[in-house]
């Protein structure tokens, strides 16, 4: 009887919980579709009924009572929860073990009913939460927007500023350069000007001394002149068969100057004693017209000259005997009788002039003697210099005159102080060459000038 009516307390007891875990567990399968109050009522609910129902187990009498407690247990069961029937009877709870599983289920209950409430207000939460922070984020994205717009603005302005300072250090710069091309422009205005001025003076000046014309009339002359010239005129012809020669030997390196200079090298042959002077110029002017210039300026005969009469070929050779004097610093004149005899060779890219010379000492420098030797030649520039086209050349059109001659000084009277006469002889000779020299080139210079005085505009602005 007695595991009948344990079996029939347990029955009960498992009535009584599945009707209560039932709604529960429906429940956690449709959180979203539950009311939230109705399951906070319902777990109220089971947890009174099950205080109730440990309060009916929780005081035992004494040992002897033990036997009757399933007989409490079940009318008090049956008073505090009618359900607890399983057809139609009343089972009482039997075991410690049934009593300790209702209380674990209605503590599960507990655990639930709070776990669910705190996701409740989690969940409120992290939504308060989201609110906050999205008005947050977007005080911030404004913020950041309100920066970017500042910061572009404030670099914008820089910018304008350094392009401001470069435009403003450029048209300094544009102003300083055109100052000074005004500046350029009037200093070569006023170069031109004094050009012009000197051109008319030179166009306007007296024909120079060396170009007017002299009767040429033949003189007789003692017997070791006449063999003089007889000599140098036979010489004039070998002199010119060596003109390549000399003019390669020469090396005319470096380029012409605009200027020509008698400067003589002191050399020394064996026992002979020579100077040697060469040197090559460019003028902008015309082959052609360079070559009318020339022969005109060699051929013509000094003041007071005697022509040797044994001349063949006047139009183009010449001899003569002439006397020079040359003013030291010092104010002193020396005295010198000079024999030459010269020839120009005409062909069809150059001009060539070669001649023969003998000076003699008069005075202090009796008994001294200079025997030159000389080559002059005359053909068109092969290279356009850009300095002489600036200068007036047209078209970049040039001559170049190419110079070579030596002389031997020496002393044919008593040896007394031999050494010293002749250098002071020789200083004398290479002076005067200078001297000369420059006398030639000027004249040159404005014979062409006047010949050429078209290419010049002389005229006022």
């Amino acid at each position: 009887m007695e595991d009948n009516g344990d079996a029939a307390f347990l029955a009960e007891v498992r009535a009584l919980l599945g009707d209560y875990e039932t709604p529960l567990s429906q429940q956690e399968g449709h959180d979203t579709t539950t009311d939230g109050d109705a399951l906070l009522l319902d777990s109220h609910r089971l947890l009174a009924e099950t205080e109730a129902l440990l309060s009916s187990f929780s005081a035992p009498s004494a040992p002897s009572a033990s036997v009757q407690e399933p007989e409490a247990s079940q009318s008090t069961a049956q008073v505090t929860n009618p359900h607890n029937t399983v057809e139609g009877r009343s089972q009482p709870i039997q075991t410690l073990d049934e009593r300790r599983r209702a209380v674990r289920n209605a503590q599960a209950a507990k655990r639930r009913v709070k776990y669910r409430q705190r996701l409740k207000d989690e969940w409120q939460l992290l939504r308060q939460q989201e609110s906050e922070l999205s008005m947050e984020l977007s005080d911030l994205q404004k913020v950041q927007a309100q920066a970017k717009v500042l910061r572009r603005s404030s670099l914008a302005l820089p910018a304008w500023r350094v392009i401001t300072a470069l435009q403003r250090e450029k048209r300094r710069e544009a102003e300083t350069q055109h100052e000074g091309l005004r500046a350029t422009v009037a200093s070569q205005a006023m170069v031109i000007q004094q050009m012009k001025g000197l051109l008319r003076q030179i166009l306007t000046v007296d024909e120079p001394e060396r170009l007017k014309p002299c009767e040429k009339h033949a003189s007789s002359m003692e017997s070791h002149e006449t063999a003089l010239f007889e000599d140098f005129l036979r010489e004039l012809e070998p002199l010119y068969a060596q003109t390549d020669e000399v003019i390669k030997a020469c090396g005319f390196e470096r380029e012409p100057s605009t200027s020509m200079f008698y400067m003589p090298v002191y050399r020394k042959h064996q026992d002979t004693v020579y100077f040697e002077s060469k040197d090559t110029m460019q003028i902008p002017f015309d082959f052609p017209q360079t070559c009318r210039g020339v022969s005109k300026l060699m051929l013509n005969d000094p003041i007071g000259c005697q022509h040797f009469d044994g001349v063949k070929d006047l139009e183009n050779t010449d001899a003569m005997k002439f006397r020079a004097k040359y003013h030291w610093d010092s104010g002193e004149v020396a005295h010198m009788v000079i024999y030459t005899a010269m020839k120009i060779y005409q062909e069809a890219d150059r001009l060539v002039y070669v001649w023969r010379a003998l000076t003699e000492g008069q005075g202090v420098f009796a008994d001294m003697h200079a025997n030159e030797t000389g080559w002059f030649v005359v053909r068109p520039s092969t290279s356009t210099d850009e300095n002489v086209a600036e200068n007036g050349a047209s078209g970049g059109v040039s001559t170049v005159l190419e110079s070579y001659s030596r002389f031997v000084p020496m002393h044919l009277g008593s040896t007394s102080n031999c050494k010293g006469a002749v250098d002071r002889f020789a200083e004398l000779i290479v002076r005067s060459g200078a001297k000369e020299v420059d006398e030639l080139t000027w004249t040159l210079r404005n014979l062409l000038i006047r010949d050429n005085g078209a290419v010049f505009d002389v005229t006022a602005p």
